[in-house]
Parts: C-alpha cells; structure tokens; sequence
C-alpha cells in the first residue's frame, strides 16, 4: 500500500490470469468492510487501484478474488 498524497491511496498487488478483484475498504481493522470497486484485474502480474478519496484518519483495505 502506498499513500499518494492528494491523490489518495494506491493498492498493489500480484494478479492471475482469469481472476478478477475486488477491493474492500474499513476504517476500523474489526469494522465493517464494503467494495469500493469490483471486477478488477483479469490478467497475471502487477495490479493497481487509486483509491482518490481515502476516508479522514486512514482505512483498512483487503483485496479479494472473485
């Protein structure tokens, strides 16, 4: 994970060929997890999502196969 600054918050992460992700994102480590986006990714190596605006006082995220 890295913090873009003003332009939110960038995920990495290593991808299949075939699957697809979705990124779900918390403000709380024990909180309640949402999508923030779905149906990323498709293709094997390097993934990324620009998270533009990261809640106040940080986030939690998870990245999860579909």
């Amino acid at each position: 994970v890295g913090d873009g600054g003003r332009l939110g918050v960038e995920l990495r992460w290593q991808g299949q060929s075939g699957r697809r992700y979705t990124v779900l994102r918390a403000d709380r480590l024990e909180g309640q997890f949402t999508p923030v986006a779905n149906g990323l990714g498709g293709q094997s190596g390097d993934q990324t999502f620009q998270d533009p605006l990261p809640p106040d006082g940080g986030a939690f995220y998870r990245i999860q196969a579909e």
